[in-house]
């Protein structure tokens, strides 16, 4: 009988990931595309690997793993003091970002993991420790798009479950995905999850989504600064999205969605099972 369950939960995930291709196909945009990007890199605290696993011992939300850009390189002589000036720059910050180390022996503390995360990725490509620390912390909303996502096909649920993202600008670039299926957003700190389409992705999970949804829940002065700093255009704009956002309530766009593909009862079962493995630390 098991058997059975799962031969039909595959099937009905494949013809879901089939239906999705096709949509996707009609947009006419592919998500692996690659191009120049410059891309701001959150890593959630999940238990599918080790980056993720080595997060959730330091945050039950979010943690940032670093600013990224494949722009040439600039003519800048690199400085000898470079390294120290960002050790000493990230070390009044870091907590306040969740940039944690994921280096084994500094156990979530600063600051070698990130000065050689600048001497990587911003020394590299001419960057004083002043401008990269410009880039990694910061958190406006300008120019920030869904521009990358990994992730690991879960059949349980018929979906990809995201495992870190970027926001910036540059085509959406993925890693680890199915294509066609869809996303699970999974939220260590509640017992729920999000779905989004996979032809609609970078529509939707949009930077003021992750702000709003995880970054702020335990930064909340982040969120706080974003209001100090918005203008009438701004104000506007936020208005927009909070009007979106509430018709995309978790609570209802769960329903909406498992009403639609639990017709069965089986998809709703898997993903009950999902949240309490999840949770569970399974």
């Amino acid at each position: 009988m098991d058997v059975v369950k799962k031969n039909t939960a595959s099937a009905i995930c494949s013809l879901a990931v089939l239906a999705n291709l096709k949509m996707a196909s009609v947009g006419g945009s592919s998500i692996f595309l690659s191009d120049l990007r410059e891309s701001l890199h959150f890593q959630l605290p999940t238990r599918q690997d080790a980056l993720g696993l080595s997060c959730l011992n330091y945050s039950h939300y979010f943690c940032l793993t670093g600013w990224y850009s494949n722009r040439a390189p600039v003519k800048r002589k690199e400085r000898l003091g470079d390294y120290f000036l960002f050790w000493e720059m990230s070390i009044e910050v870091f907590r306040s970002y969740n940039w944690f180390s994921f280096y084994d022996k500094e156990k979530g503390f600063c600051c070698r993991f990130q000065s050689k995360v600048y001497i990587d990725h911003g020394q590299r490509i001419g960057m004083s420790p002043r401008e990269y620390f410009e880039h990694i912390l910061d958190f406006s909303s300008a120019n920030k798009s869904l521009n990358f996502i990994m992730g690991q096909y879960d059949d349980s649920v018929c979906a990809n479950v995201i495992s870190r993202m970027g926001f910036g600008t540059g085509r959406l670039r993925s890693v680890g995905v199915r294509p066609g299926a869809d996303f699970l957003y999974p939220d260590n700190h509640e017992l729920s999850i999000s779905f989004f389409p996979y032809h609609g992705i970078r529509e939707m999970l949009t930077f003021d989504w992750f702000k709003k949804q995880t970054v702020c829940v335990e930064q909340p002065w982040i969120c706080r600064r974003d209001l100090e700093a918005l203008d009438e255009s701004s104000s506007r704009r936020n208005l927009i999205f909070d009007s979106e956002r509430s018709s995309f309530k978790k609570s209802d766009r769960n329903s909406n969605r498992l009403a639609g593909n639990c017709k069965t009862g089986l998809l709703c079962l898997n993903i009950i099972y999902y949240m309490e493995r999840h949770h569970a630390g399974g």
